[in-house]
């Protein structure tokens, strides 16, 4: 087994147990991903669309309902199965998508949302998203601020014994992951920083502590 096999694994076991109580968890990165990322791509045309790394399917049910031909995809057999409950318009892939073989399919738009901290190499992640988008197809990603993954964060939730669980993760800066998708051939259209405000605090108290800091970061990317 490789090394990214062995990250493979340790995520898709912890997402598994995170399934059922995944949608229910109090957890701020992904209330700020909800809060901000589908502005980013609620105004597209239907289109065929793969999303990568779709989870218990929060973001996927939108696309569906947007009138997108939604392909997604999770290593997750447990967060697939929730995802698979709530819209039944979509193909679903249980799999790791840069080893899964697309048979040439091609995507007019690519999403990913807060799964790039668990993939070690972006060259890897931006050379797959290339080979599966049509050309002027853009990728939408989002990811927990960089600074966030310096102090200590990161994906983990508490199981029922108390226990913290944790997924392997890994640091991405800003201009890494800019620099990642230019040497695969992609333009920056947009970069956006969400930061802590009044409506994080409004929806938990306790997240006053993330009030005026960088919280998640939002790409847009052009592939000319």
């Amino acid at each position: 087994m490789t090394e990214n096999s062995d990250f493979t694994r340790q995520n898709q076991n912890m997402y598994n147990a995170w399934a059922n109580a995944y949608d229910n968890y109090t957890n701020s990165t992904v209330f700020c991903d909800e809060l901000h990322f589908p502005k980013h791509w609620a105004i597209l045309p239907p289109s065929k669309i793969l999303e990568i790394g779709c989870g218990t399917g929060r973001h996927t049910h939108k696309l569906a309902n947007l009138g997108h031909e939604v392909t997604a995809i999770d290593i997750s057999e447990g967060m697939l199965e929730i995802a698979k409950s709530k819209v039944k318009t979509v193909k679903f892939i249980h799999g790791d998508f840069l080893e899964h073989d697309f048979n040439g399919q091609k995507f007019d738009f690519i999403i990913m949302a807060l799964v790039l901290e668990h993939l070690p190499d972006k060259e890897i992640v931006f050379a797959k998203i290339a080979e599966l988008l049509n050309i002027g197809g853009r990728f939408f990603l989002s990811e927990i601020h960089h600074s966030r993954m310096e102090n200590g964060s990161g994906a983990r939730f508490i199981d029922d014994t108390g226990s913290e669980i944790r997924a392997a993760s890994f640091i991405h800066n800003n201009d890494d992951v800019i620099n990642a998708a230019r040497k695969n051939g992609f333009e920056l259209n947009s970069d956006e920083v969400v930061y802590g405000t009044k409506t994080l605090i409004a929806h938990n108290k306790g997240w006053e502590k993330y009030y005026g800091k960088p919280m998640i970061e939002i790409f847009e990317f052009l592939k000319p």
